[in-house]
Parts: structure tokens; sequence; C-alpha cells
């Protein structure tokens, strides 16, 4: 039987009794009641395991739960985990940098040795945030235009190691690493890691269709293999990889009368990618660059340690040729949460490893999250299993009760609003499309959560009597994620129309 809760008392107290589960039984709120009987019960009879936990934020009611404290896959939930994580660690204030460095001064238009591209991370090295005015990779380039700069007599240094590791969780499901979510993360990037292709049909049959690769620095990595056949049908072409730090495979065919075909699909060696865009960039603003182009992933081969630079001690023994700031922290938090954008939300959470822990990794990342939610945000160590910070592993664990303590922490924060603004709004067409004309269209801010047999729903909404709430919805073992949203959105709508009714005789 679920059990709906009617506790007064102080909140923070009322949460430590739903975290633990220790909460005494009490009379219920009927309509609650009844709505979570309909909703869950049949579910969990057919097999889908539930972890529920509503709670006033303004009397410390528990409006209703269910196994609150069992931990579950969240699904993209475990991005909450990771922005308020991010607010509090990095602060409002905090901007990814990107750096173009030298040895030697520029004399006379020349760099006489290497250049070396810095990256700390940013995943926005891209057009996402500079519609209208040159991208971040050209911004810097432009920089070097303006010093005067023609030549580099050396290498280019494209220096990827504040973050490093394996780019992508071994845990991610092997079947999406190929796919725009699944973009790997290193402390350079460019594009958010992604190449478009474009197919379209030979001018004769017989002939390899014509692969476009935008942008074009990632043609080099594909295989063209397929053919054009005559007349018309549907395609049977395939765009993969068999190995997942291999070549892009483009085989079987399309007919003489296909339209074109596009594909998004992630690169495998981010720090490179960004270096071949810079070189490309440079030689289109008359930049000329002797030497090659070196990669470096891992810190213990960064020229940048051997000269004492660190992002916060840029007194070292190289000068600073150009410099690029990204956008607020608050900026890219809002892509994680309404866009549920994973490469910005493990860029996020590994420069919080290396922010926190010293480590730019998944494991740093953990640590720095791990820390913020048992030693500031009060949420019991058990509760939370996190293997990434965005999500995308099955073996992400948490449960309702964590989400709601962490929720409940975030308002009386100093990030409160800015935290809020992130999440998506009900009934809004570019927010969380879903509950329109209800009562929590315009009212109710949540993220969502979705992997296989997996739905979450965890944010804010008003009641009728104008009551703030905190919820936490998680399913798994689910059989549709579509009847698992409407569950969800059925209690949704139940909290934001209750009205504090009364209690009354018989509910539980």
């Amino acid at each position: 039987m679920l059990k709906v809760r009617g506790l007064r008392g102080a909140l923070m107290g009322v949460l430590a009794l739903a975290g633990t589960g220790a909460a005494p039984d009490a009379p219920t709120t009927p309509r609650l009641q009844s709505v979570l009987d309909q909703v869950v019960g049949p579910s969990i009879s057919r097999g889908a395991s539930w972890s529920v936990l509503a709670v006033s934020l303004e009397t410390g009611d528990t409006l209703f739960m269910a196994d609150s404290d069992v931990r579950l896959a969240p699904a993209s939930n475990v991005k909450l985990l990771t922005t308020a994580a991010a607010f509090h660690h990095l602060g409002r204030d905090f901007r990814f940098g990107t750096y173009v460095l030298s040895r030697a001064a520029p004399s006379d238009g020349v760099v006489d040795g290497d250049i070396v591209l810095f990256g700390t991370g940013d995943p926005s090295l891209s057009g996402r945030f500079t519609r209208g005015s040159p991208e971040p990779l050209a911004s810097l380039a432009d920089e070097l235009v303006a010093r005067g700069i023609t030549r580099v007599r050396g290498d280019l240094v494209a220096d990827g190691s504040f973050l490093n590791g394996p780019g992508r969780s071994p845990e991610w499901p092997a079947d999406d690493l190929d796919d725009w979510y699944s973009a790997p993360v290193s402390g350079l990037s460019f594009n958010e890691n992604l190449v478009t292709l474009r197919t379209t049909p030979a001018i004769a049959p017989g002939g390899a269709p014509v692969v476009s690769v935008v942008p074009e620095v990632g043609r080099e990595h594909i295989l063209n293999e397929a053919t054009t056949r005559p007349g018309t049908g549907r395609p049977d072409l395939v765009i993969t990889r068999t190995e997942h730090d291999g070549p892009i495979r483009v085989v079987g065919s399309v007919s003489s009368a296909q339209r074109p075909i596009w594909k998004r699909m992630t690169v495998t060696d981010p720090t490179r990618f960004a270096g071949q865009a810079f070189l490309g960039i440079l030689a289109e603003r008359g930049i000329r660059v002797d030497g090659a182009l070196i990669v470096v992933s891992e810190p213990g081969g960064s020229p940048l340690r051997a000269a004492g630079f660190t992002p916060t001690d840029s007194t070292g023994f190289l000068h600073t040729l150009a410099t690029y700031e990204g956008p607020p922290l608050r900026d890219y938090l809002e892509v994680v949460n309404r866009t549920s954008h994973n490469f910005f939300a493990e860029s996020v959470f590994k420069t919080l490893g290396r922010v926190v822990a010293g480590r730019g990794t998944f494991n740093g990342g953990r640590l720095a999250v791990d820390q913020f939610l048992s030693a500031t945000a009060g949420v019991p160590p058990d509760h939370v299993l996190l293997r990434d910070g965005s999500g995308l592993s099955p073996g992400n664990e948490a449960s309702a009760s964590a989400f709601v303590r962490l929720l409940t922490w975030m308002v009386h924060s100093d990030h409160e609003e800015e935290f809020k603004s992130t999440l998506p709004v009900a009934g809004q067409r570019r927010g969380l499309g879903r509950m329109y004309r209800t009562a929590a269209a315009g009212n109710l801010r949540a993220k969502t959560g979705t992997i296989e047999r997996v739905s979450a729903l965890s944010g804010y909404v008003t009641a009728r009597n104008g009551e703030e709430i905190a919820f936490s919805i998680i399913s798994n073992g689910i059989r549709s994620p579509s009847q698992a949203k409407r569950l969800e959105d059925r209690m949704a709508v139940a909290l934001a129309e209750w009205s504090g009714d009364p209690i009354g005789p018989g509910s539980r």
C-alpha cells in the first residue's frame, strides 16, 4: 500500500524522517492518495518499480510517498545533481577559458617556436552562444591577426589535458556511442565534437554517393564505400563505425532520385579535431604554421605543466597571445537541463572533478558531486550511486528522497532562482512540452529523464493553495516510456491541483 503523509513540523526534520523511511503512520490526504493508488499501484503489479516523494516546502508535509528511499536508475535526472554541484562549487561567475600561448614573444609578426591551443573544458567552442559574431576559435585567430602575427616557426600544440581520461564512460551503451548525445569530452573540443554528414546520389548510377561533411575537418575519417543505383526506391544506406575509435563507413546504396540523407556522428579524438579546425582557421587568416599538429591528451605530456601554467596561474613562462572566455556558468547549465545535453553535462562534471578533486576525469567528477551531496546538501551517501554526470549510464542510482533533499537545499541556497531558471517549464513549447492546459502548465518546473525502461521527473510545482512542492517520480522496468510519462503527468497535475483539502477519516 502506498503511504501518503500529513506530518507537521520543521521542514528539514520532516525530510530527515522521509529520507530514512522512519516517519510514523498518520492520516492521509485523500485525493492525492487516490491518485497514487490509481496510477502507481497497477504499474507496480505489472513489474515496474517506483520511487516517489512529494513534500510541501511551506509546511514540511510529506504529501505522498512510495518507496522513497529505494535507489533506482534516474536517467537524466542526474543532471540536477551535476547542476546543483556546479552552482555550489564553481559559482555563478565561473567562466571557461581557452588560450593561445607561446614560449617566445612575437617579433615582427613571427612567433619563433610552438604555439599552444589550451582548453579548460569549454563545451561551447561552436556557434551555440555566438550568433552573429565570430565563433570562439575564429575569435582567437582574430586576436592573433590583431597582434600582427603572420607566421609560427614551430608546431601547433593542441592541449586538451585539463580534462583527461576516457572521453566517454565505459558504462554507456555501446549502441549509442556514435550518436550526438554520446559525444566524448576533452579539455579542448570543437563543434560539440560532432560532424554532420550529407549524402546525395552520384550524378550517374553506379557512382559513389557524394558525402559532404560539416565541418570539413572531419573528412579524412570517412570511408565512402556506397553506390548509387538507378531509379527510385528506399535507400539501404548505413552510416556507422565498426570500431568506435575507427573511421566512419558509408556502405549500402541510394537511388538516383534520393533526397539528401543527413546524419550527425561523434568524433573519436576531440583534441585532434579542435586542433585541425584551428589550423584551418589560421590558414584562412593568412597565418602560416611551419610545423605539425601535436596532440596532448594527458597532463603528463602538457608543455604547460613544465612551464608552471594553470588556468588560475597565468604567470608561468609562457606568453598569452589570445584568450576566449565563454558566457557565465548559468548559460551552460540551462543547456544541460533545458535541452538535456549530455556533452555539456559531462564537460561540467569533469570540470568539477578537476577544480574540486584535482582530477579532470569521470572519477574526479564523482568525488566532487558526492562531496557536495553528502557534506553540503545533506543527502545520505547510500541514497546516490553516480557513474557519470548526465545520467546516460544505466548504472546510476538515486532515490526520490535524495532528489527531494537536494531540491529542498537549493531553495535555501544562494542559487535558488538561477537553479530554477535552468529547468524546463510545463506546457511551454520550448520547455517541458507536456501538461498543456492543466494546472501544471506555466507552473511546474522539472527535469525529465529517459533511458531504456527508465523514466523520471523531478522538480517544483505550486499547488492551488499556493504551497510550493518539491517532488521526484522515478520508475524502472517500465514497458512504455510514453505511458510512464503520462502517469508522471497525472501525479504532477494532481499536485498542482491540490488545495490543501482537509484530512478525512478512513483515508489511509
